[in-house]
């Protein structure tokens, strides 16, 4: 059996990722100086709503963390 997916509602995403709706919207647009091609793809959840898949957020997240020192300073 396939695990449950999760959807995080779009105007839940800023603060599901802990950013402003600003951001998250400009990590979307390709015009943008901060566009980010590997954000996760919005999907249609009826005719005007539009969600994430938690998983590709999560996983998008991830792919951001630094690594830190154990004393909490980035690695060099």
């Amino acid at each position: 059996m396939q695990p449950k997916s999760n959807i995080v509602r779009q105007n839940l995403t800023p603060a599901f990722l802990g950013i402003s709706k600003a951001a998250t919207f400009e990590l979307q647009n390709p015009r943008s100086p901060r566009y980010d091609p590997s954000f996760p793809k919005k999907i249609a959840l009826g005719a005007r709503s539009r969600g994430f898949f938690e998983h590709e957020l999560l996983a998008w997240l991830d792919s951001r963390r630094v690594n830190t020192h154990p004393t909490g300073r980035a690695a060099q």
